[in-house]
């Protein structure tokens, strides 16, 4: 899973599965993803994150001596699908927890993306330029101002929140089952 990247006609490269599904939730076209995240609970155990957009994402640009300075507000929902240890999900610290490491995993995944979109690839395919327009009042000047070569310059800070909700099946795995 992936996706190519173009930057006009000419092919710049190629993104794996997690920085496709970054690229999705910055662009608001993420329907749905599970991902798989690093345990915050139990070392060396994973969990499997069903995660939806909850709100459209908010990207907002600002030109600071004329390098771009984009901001990504995002807000998911996730439920755990998966899980490979005794996590007691009653338990309100535990639920924080693993929502703190999936806002904070999220960050530097997305944050990742989008310096190699810039840096590496020099290739605007979130249509950030868009957000630039406003500082232009003619088209001359936009065209002078070279988005793609600015682009390259640009810092992100992406902010994400959490909400983990109930994943209706798992519960609790703590807890022994009596009969």
């Amino acid at each position: 899973m992936g996706l190519a990247v173009f930057n006009g006609d000419k092919f710049v490269g190629e993104l794996n599965g997690l920085e496709s599904i970054c690229h999705l939730i910055i662009s608001n076209k993420l329907q749905n993803a599970q991902i798989q995240i690093p345990s915050p609970i139990e070392e060396l155990e994973n969990i499997d994150l069903y995660i939806e957009l909850k709100k459209d994402t908010k990207n907002s640009l600002f030109l600071v001596n004329s390098s771009p300075y984009i901001t990504s507000d995002i807000k998911i929902v996730a439920r755990m699908h998966s899980m490979n240890s005794n996590i007691d999900l009653d338990n309100e610290e535990v639920v924080s927890s693993i929502e703190s490491y999936s806002e904070n995993y999220l960050e530097k995944n997305i944050s990742s993306y989008l310096y190699k979109t810039s840096k590496n690839l020099h290739a605007d395919i979130d249509g950030f330029g868009l957000y630039a327009l406003k500082y232009f009042n003619y088209n001359s000047d936009w065209e002078d101002y070279n988005w793609l070569h600015h682009y390259q310059d640009a810092f992100f800070k992406v902010n994400v929140d959490v909400e983990l909700n109930s994943s209706y099946l798992l519960v609790n795995t703590s807890k022994e089952v009596t009969r």
